[in-house]
């Protein structure tokens, strides 16, 4: 019971820490940046007051028009001003609100990580880049990336990386287009500090967006569609020509997935189900490892019942992590806004912010000492 008591004082020092530095160095700077805000907010309201106005009226001179019969230059007039309008209205908001968030982080974002030593913030930069996310195998295939906050440093001598991601795939079907979203959290890279020879994935049960398989879903639903479509011309009795297209089309599809998955075969490891102990964790997580040996070395009873707090610390819905070249990699999907310092719709002079901020920080610099990385030893 020593080692929590020691964490919980290295946490209460960061905390007392937090609040000097709160009151000597960023108070300062958010009193400036208050005054901003309410600027800004008010200048918002205008715009969208205006707006708004444009957009009622715009929609009444369309009415007028329509009832006296004009539909010629003004009734197009009103609509392009209706349109602008309502689109001005709803962008607006979105646009103040990121300008002053990213003013807001600029100055004062480096300023509070000072608290944490080394460690440096930056602002939409994929610092864990895809081929570490596809090395993972915790994510299916995704050609769509944003990321908002990340931060890169070390605590108690383990390298971190931490990217505030959204990952999606996007589809096209003829006229229509289709985005899936794939995961949207935090996804949280350490050095593992331990050798890891193979690769071992633990992830909530229901977690479809494991490994790149999207690509042959899609591939397989071509397959299909392509069947189908040569079936009912069959059924209709069109032309050959295209019924042999269509069914040569199948074929070198269906080749060319067993030649890629036969060339593929000898480098990718093949991930195995781990039957572990703990009928409880079974019912909430699936385990897969490519050595069963380092898999049920690395899941212990001690890490599964570390894992499984992690859901509930973060209030997250979809937890995974996988071991994979001497690295660990952890996934929390949620939807909240993440490592905000404050925002232009709340009062920069109450810190309640700042704590979740700092709350949220400390949360990922604990699963460290949660996990035990920074030692030799097993997890």
């Amino acid at each position: 019971m020593a080692k929590p008591l020691m964490l919980n004082k290295t946490i209460d020092e960061y905390r007392k820490n937090f609040y000097k530095m709160y009151h000597s160095t960023i108070v300062p700077i958010f009193v400036k940046y208050e005054r901003e805000r309410k600027s800004e907010l008010l200048a918002l309201i205008i715009f969208v007051s205006i707006s708004a106005f444009m957009a009622i009226i715009s929609y009444q001179g369309m009415t007028r028009a329509n009832a006296d019969g004009s539909y010629g230059y003004i009734n197009i007039v009103c609509f392009l001003l209706l349109v602008v309008s309502v689109i001005a209205t709803i962008a607006l908001p979105f646009y103040f609100y990121n300008k002053f968030l990213k003013k807001l982080k600029s100055e004062c974002m480096q300023k509070l990580l000072k608290l944490f030593g080394d460690v440096n913030w930056f602002w939409n930069v994929h610092l864990i880049d895809d081929k570490e996310l596809y090395n993972s195998e915790l994510f299916s295939d995704y050609n769509m990336r944003t990321t908002d906050d990340s931060f890169m440093g070390s605590y108690k001598g383990v390298k971190f990386q931490i990217s505030e991601t959204k990952l999606q795939q996007e589809t096209h079907n003829g006229r229509y287009r289709r985005v899936y979203t794939i995961f949207k959290g935090v996804v949280i890279k350490f050095d593992a500090n331990k050798p890891v020879r193979n690769k071992t994935i633990v992830a909530t049960k229901g977690d479809i967006y494991i490994g790149p398989t999207s690509a042959v879903y899609s591939l397989w639903a071509a397959v299909a569609y392509l069947a189908l479509t040569m079936f009912s011309d069959i059924s209709r009795g069109y032309s050959s020509e295209m019924i042999f297209f269509k069914a040569a089309f199948i074929v070198i599809i269906i080749l060319g997935m067993f030649i890629a998955n036969f060339i593929n075969r000898g480098k990718k490891e093949v991930l195995n189900e781990i039957k572990l102990e703990d009928p409880e964790f079974s019912k909430r997580y699936k385990a897969y490892s490519s050595d069963q040996i380092e898999g049920r070395y690395l899941i212990t009873p001690a890490f599964m019942e570390r894992f499984k707090n992690i859901q509930t610390a973060f209030g997250s819905r979809m937890v995974k992590c996988s071991f994979y070249n001497d690295s660990l990699m952890f996934a929390i999907s949620t939807n909240k806004n993440l490592f905000e310092i404050g925002n232009l719709f709340c009062s920069l002079e109450n810190p309640k912010q700042l704590e979740t901020f700092f709350n949220e920080l400390t949360s990922i610099f604990m699963l460290v000492d949660y996990f035990k990385l920074d030692e030799k030893t097993g997890l």
